[in-house]
């Protein structure tokens, strides 16, 4: 898809118009069906690969991607999450309004905002400096990427589907501090059978733990409870879950989760000279392929057990990941577990 700016006739009013390529839909379906059935070939040659799930990860992939091409369907997430956001009274948090009269399959047309990516860290702090004082939840760049991480994780649980492609680009940091979620052809829906397994995960990373500082605790991950809540999710059957090693299973998270620790954001700085002078922004990028990798790998890790995770599963750590990412950019010091402000599943 391509997305123009223009001015409604009627009003004046500045929206953004989302248009798909002409054929893609088409396109999409024929490589699509394709990949499919060399998947459902591949598990008849192999039996072996039966285990992986290739032909239902191929047909996840082929409904979740032809989906996007239906922007009608995007505009239902969109109104769903909007709903979501006034019923739940969550802050600092919007997004775009929807003309309804204007959009069809191929076309969708909502208001524009304009913000910044929720990677650049001086231009946040420019915004909030200059809203301190003012009707605004947000005062500083870390309480930006709290409203935004409460509204994203209550979405999990309270609303119809959860924002399952939450890169910098679909978060913006606009000039009153709010955060808008854009770009809703990609979300999530969390089966209700997997809601206390979800929770217990979330606290499992949020355990508390000592430091040299008894005044400051920090958060550390509960790797067994971790392993317990996963194996909740991704076990087909009791006798799955029984004959995993908890134990085992934890400590080969703990080496997972630590390769993930070391993934660290890149700056990228863009100078711009008028004249005489030379103005230089910095912001930090995420490696999207790294994020990528690190969910196959938590997936590899599930199989060696023999437990399959659903879709909706990887698309949620991948947001969670994008979420630990910004923390270190906006929030370094912020205790994600630990802080009362942020609604962890288990407060």
């Amino acid at each position: 898809a391509v997305v123009h700016r223009a001015v409604l006739r009627s009003s004046g009013r500045e929206v953004a118009v989302k248009v798909l390529r002409p054929g893609i839909g088409d396109t999409l379906s024929v490589d699509l069906d394709f990949i499919t059935s060399a998947a459902r070939i591949l598990q008849f040659l192999q039996p072996e690969l039966k285990r992986l799930s290739l032909a239902d990860i191929a047909a996840d992939i082929q409904t979740s991607m032809l989906e996007e091409v239906d922007l009608r369907k995007e505009l239902v997430n969109l109104k769903a999450f909007r709903a979501y956001v006034e019923a739940s009274g969550v802050i600092g948090v919007t997004a775009p309004v929807p003309f309804e009269q204007y959009c069809s399959e191929r076309v969708m047309v909502m208001e524009y905002l304009r913000g910044v990516p929720l990677t650049d860290l001086d231009a946040i702090r420019d915004i909030t400096a200059s809203v301190r004082g003012s009707n605004t939840s947000a005062r500083d760049p870390e309480e930006v990427l709290i409203n935004a991480l409460n509204a994203w994780l209550g979405s999990v649980f309270l609303a119809e589907s959860f924002h399952a492609d939450v890169h910098a680009g679909n978060l913006l940091a606009l000039p009153n501090g709010d955060v808008a979620f854009i770009d809703f052809g990609i979300v999530g829906r969390v089966a209700p059978t997997t809601w206390g397994a979800l929770r217990d995960l979330f606290s499992s990373m949020g355990a508390k733990v000592s430091t040299a500082d008894p005044s400051r605790p920090s958060t550390a991950i509960d790797y067994e409870a971790m392993a317990m809540s996963l194996v909740a999710i991704g076990a087909t059957d009791d006798k799955v879950a029984a004959s995993v090693d908890i134990s085992a299973f934890a400590r080969d998270l703990q080496e997972l989760f630590s390769s993930i620790d070391d993934l660290e954001p890149s700056v990228t700085v863009v100078r711009d000279s008028a004249g005489a002078s030379t103005a230089a922004a910095a912001s930090l990028s995420v490696d999207e392929a790294a994020l990528n990798r690190a969910v196959g790998n938590l997936a590899s890790t599930g199989d060696k057990y023999g437990l399959k995770f659903p879709r909706e599963f990887g698309l949620l750590v991948k947001q969670a990941l994008y979420f630990d990412r910004y923390t270190r950019i906006l929030a370094p010091g912020l205790e994600v577990g630990a802080d009362p402000r942020i609604n962890l599943a288990d407060r």
